[in-house]
């Protein structure tokens, strides 16, 4: 019987709202029945889409919005796939506009820039460099 089955899913919620947010899956079986699973509840802060990379791919430069900790120091460090650290930039105080990150000197490939502004989550955001895009 489809009880005896174990069933894994993945959804992302790519725009979530700041604040509470609850989740549940409804399952429709083949023969029509619907079952619903328990209610999840996640909290979001309202930071997961101000932290943004443009472009990207990159070339000479990539701006990153910083205004979610506008006023407050924060350093970026861009760190290769293999964990060398290509650049690393601190700012005592993040910028309402977005900070224009230079990339001159850093060759083309695949990178993560380390965000850590101070009291707040660290984010990792994936990075292309392509000074010929």
């Amino acid at each position: 019987s489809d009880d005896d089955h174990f069933s894994t899913y993945r959804y992302l919620h790519s725009h979530p709202s700041p604040g509470l947010n609850y989740y549940r899956i409804r399952q429709v079986r083949k023969d029509g029945l619907t079952r619903f699973s328990n209610v999840v509840l996640l909290e979001f802060d309202g930071e997961l889409e101000a932290v943004k990379l443009y472009p990207n791919p990159a070339g000479q430069y990539v701006d990153v919005n910083l205004r979610a900790f506008a006023g407050k120091p924060v350093q970026l460090q861009l760190i290769t796939r293999d964990g060398d650290l290509m650049l690393r930039e601190e700012l005592e105080a993040a910028p309402l506009e977005p900070y224009h990150l230079e990339l001159w000197e850093v060759p083309d490939g695949f990178y993560v820039l380390w965000i850590h502004p101070e009291g707040h989550r660290t984010r990792a955001l994936p990075l292309v460099i392509d000074k010929h895009y």
